[in-house]
């Protein structure tokens, strides 16, 4: 197996554990993800890796063919090394027979080319086979070289002899086969790692090429099943719609019916109020008489104590009348006050079956007009209503005429005698609901009676004021019908603040049915 195989397969092994530990870090188990998000993280991994891949692969297939061109350079380096050795033992051969100059200026020059050259061939080696055979090469050269430079030094000195005779022991052919073999042995090594280097390349292309063609059919594939999980996923929320759909064509359904019982039950509960209220009216009604008839009878059975009758039995007379006329008075009063109530249960009834008339109304002057009719009584009191700004609505103006004047009749009602009362009517925007607040500072609700208030004949805190606890009954009906919610916010001796919150623009919608 070649180098860049071992280091492929190493990159390989190295990316597997990293994206085991990105999926377990970002929170993705392949138990826990849907096969949509694995494939896709699958995906995203292997392109991934594909990618890192064909990059290394590109940046060793560069590196392979630089290191080629530098090994091609010095071979020929090599080439013209050995040339200038050369040509600078024939300057000299010719400098020594003939002594012409111009033998000895073809000696210098080739002489002068050879350690620039010595020098750039062995620059870029470093720990390699080649260093050293490198290393003989230039302790050959530089023996050549010393050779030459004696021979020519001792003819210049006008030994010329001594000189041939040097020439003539051999020395100079010994040092120039020594050079020409280390020359032969080092392009040799040379060519041995063009070869190498060559099939390094080849083989880094071919991977190359079947990594891009691995690529390829990934990313079809991936497209495919993409398309495939897509159009899946089409048919799964197609049939998720068709099940919504069904559900919702039920549920309206359901709830129409829901709805109609409900206003069935309502129905028969308004005529089971009316009834009742008309057939306790009628003994009611016979109750009130026979008293009345009591009291005329009375006076017949009580005769006048300044009459005829003796002494002694006037003080008797006047207890027993006394006693009588207390009774009348309890049975009287109870008689009003069950006929007020049974008139308010019977008000409330055809509230509820009273249609709802929407139109569109000015809350500022429908709130004002109802202060204005309460001035006598707030004047009376020491206290204020401060109104507005509210904004305009589309809704029943009876109910909120009833709404608005129950409540400010209920703010002055329960107002604190040590401070002037303060009573404030405002209002703010919520998306499509509009939410009235009529606030106070009077002596407030206890917390455990915020819901009590709005159930119909409870009354909560002291009993000192007039009522029947039916107002805030009548008022959550009025707020209900009207598609609307109302909450109390209060404590003893802090005030109170009433919410009312309604559809600004009423639609059958909204319709709320007692």
């Amino acid at each position: 197996m070649s180098n860049f195989a071992k280091d492929f397969i190493h990159l390989m092994q190295s990316a597997a554990p990293a994206f085991k530990n990105m999926t377990q870090t970002a929170g993705f188990g392949f138990r826990r993800t849907p096969l949509e998000l694995q494939l896709l993280l699958a995906a995203l991994f292997m392109l991934a890796c594909l990618m890192a891949a064909s990059f290394w692969l590109s940046q060793r297939n560069t590196a392979e063919r630089e290191e080629r061109l530098v090994v091609r350079n010095h071979v020929e380096r090599l080439t013209m090394l050995e040339a200038y050795v050369r040509a600078s033992e024939s300057g000299q051969r010719g400098y020594l027979l003939t002594g012409d100059k111009a033998f000895r200026a073809a000696y210098d020059e080739n002489f002068g080319q050879v350690r620039p050259l010595l020098d750039l061939i062995g620059a870029p080696f470093g720990e390699t086979p080649e260093a050293k055979l490198l290393l003989d090469v230039r302790r050959q050269i530089d023996a050549k070289m010393q050779e030459l430079a004696d021979t020519v030094r001792v003819y210049e000195a006008g030994q010329r002899e001594e000189a041939m005779a040097l020439v003539r022991s051999g020395q100079g052919l010994r040092t120039m086969t020594a050079v020409e073999t280390g020359i032969r042995n080092l392009r040799a090594e040379m060519q041995r790692r063009l070869y190498e280097n060559q099939r390094t390349t080849e083989g880094l292309e071919t991977a190359l090429f079947y990594l891009n063609l691995f690529g390829a059919v990934l990313i079809v594939a991936s497209a495919s099943s993409a398309s495939y999980l897509l159009w899946r996923s089409n048919l799964r929320l197609e049939a998720a719609q068709q099940e919504l759909e069904l559900s919702n064509d039920n549920l309206e359904q359901i709830v129409q019916e829901r709805t109609r019982s409900l206003q069935e039950a309502n129905e028969e509960i308004q005529r089971f109020a009316y009834i009742v209220s008309h057939d306790l009216r009628s003994p009611l009604v016979n109750i009130m008489g026979f008293t009345t008839e009591l009291e005329t009878l009375s006076k017949d059975l009580f005769p006048s104590i300044d009459g005829d009758a003796p002494d002694v039995v006037k003080p008797d007379q006047t207890r027993l009348r006394e006693d009588f006329e207390e009774a009348l008075g309890f049975i009287k009063s109870s008689i009003g006050k069950m006929d007020r109530l049974i008139g308010a249960i019977l008000k409330i009834s055809r509230e509820g079956a009273r249609p709802i008339r929407p139109e569109t109304i000015d809350m500022d002057q429908l709130v004002a007009g109802i202060a204005a009719s309460m001035q006598h009584q707030t004047q009376a009191l020491g206290a204020s209503i401060e109104v507005g700004p509210l904004p305009m609505v589309q809704s029943d103006r009876l109910a909120l005429e009833q709404i608005f004047s129950n409540l400010l009749d209920n703010a002055l009602k329960f107002l604190r005698p040590d401070q002037p009362g303060a009573i404030k009517v405002a209002a703010r925007k919520i998306g499509k609901r509009v939410e009235f607040q009529v606030s106070d500072n009077g002596r407030g609700i206890a917390p455990g009676d915020k819901t009590r208030i709005f159930e119909l004949f409870r009354r909560a805190g002291a009993q000192d004021r007039p009522g029947e606890g039916l107002g805030l009954a009548a008022v959550l009906t009025l707020v209900r019908r009207l598609g609307g919610t109302i909450r109390v916010e209060s404590d003893i001796d802090a005030g109170a603040t009433f919410y009312i919150t309604i559809p600004q623009t009423w639609s059958d919608q909204t319709k709320w049915t007692m």
